[in-house]
């Protein structure tokens, strides 16, 4: 199975291409090949950074493809990587503008964390993430339901101190007995721990969907407060944690900005399939409970209305 990019390496690969006056030098990979679109510099290996500097720009963060930058984790099984392609798209969109990660080959469960780097902001406690999505599949791919996912992963984090603050969810389509989303706890073994009971919705290949992660720094702890997707013409699935509270890792170096992230695992075959992805914001507060939800009081851990059975799961 896939696993979580270590958080020590992604500090690293961010305060690299923290300031991007000149091209990002990633360590040269001898087993892939980069199928980058041709508005996105070609490098030796997989690895590539963003080329433009960091913006305080929070909706619409992806316009522009340049902004972003890649970095590859290689297949637990061959250690080889994967090959990917980044570029903004017009159709389809949702405002006219969209930014497409694919997978395009490579080895089997390899995988590429696509990243957008901020500004530090120390006054930054709460944050919520917006990320409107569609997946498509590959022209190899044989399951145009799942579009041949592995898994699709969502984060935000906040380096300061020598602290790493990360929210992230996961869709996991292959791995356990039924597709589910987790939340990211880097403080336990497995690291990935369901949502249960019961489960959002499964996402489905060529719909659009928006997801929504809102947490806060509450205590010198990560706290999750709230996840929700739900599709363009369906109410959104609400899931309260509680909150939840988890300690933040120790971070290497002098680390300091805000990032966004989007995932995409292969799966054993290494089919093809893109992320096409609209509308990401990053929205940021100095005090807690600022999105509706009244401070300091939260509902049960509940989903708004009940997941519809698939492949016989609940």
């Amino acid at each position: 199975m896939m696993r979580r990019l270590n958080a020590l390496a992604i500090a690293a690969l961010v305060l690299a291409s923290a300031n991007l006056a000149t091209p990002f030098n990633s360590t040269p990979s001898t087993r892939a090949q980069d199928q980058q679109s041709s508005s996105s510099p070609r490098l030796a290996g997989c690895d590539q950074g963003p080329t433009n500097s960091q913006t305080n720009q929070i909706f619409d963060l992806d316009h522009i493809a340049a902004d972003w930058g890649v970095f590859c984790e290689p297949s637990p099984t061959t250690g080889g990587y994967a090959t990917w392609r980044k570029q903004n798209i017009v159709n389809p969109s949702i405002d006219g503008e969209a930014l497409e990660f694919a997978l395009t080959g490579g080895a089997p469960y390899s995988n590429i964390h696509c990243y957008r780097n901020l500004p530090p902001n120390p006054n930054t406690i709460a944050l919520t993430l917006t990320v409107t999505f569609l997946l498509r599949p590959g022209p190899a791919c044989t399951d145009l339901q799942t579009a041949c996912v592995q898994a699709l992963e969502f984060s935000a984090s906040k380096w300061q101190n020598q602290q790493r603050y990360e929210w992230a969810m996961q869709w996991e389509q292959v791995g356990g007995a039924c597709p589910h989303w987790r939340y990211w706890d880097a403080t336990r073994r497995d690291r990935w721990v369901d949502l249960k009971p019961p489960q959002p919705p499964i996402p489905r290949a060529e719909r659009w969907y928006t997801l929504r992660l809102v947490g806060e720094i509450w205590h010198g702890q990560v706290r999750y407060v709230s996840f929700e997707i739900g599709e363009q013409s369906a109410p959104a699935y609400k899931y309260f944690f509680g909150p939840l509270d988890i300690a933040p890792v120790t971070s290497t170096g002098h680390l300091s900005l805000l990032a966004v992230a989007v995932q995409l695992d292969g799966n054993s075959e290494q089919q093809p399939y893109s992320a096409v992805l609209d509308q990401i914001a990053l929205e940021q507060s100095s005090q807690p409970g600022f999105l509706g939800l009244p401070q300091r009081q939260y509902l049960p851990l509940q989903l708004s209305q009940a997941t519809s059975p698939i492949y016989g799961c609940p």
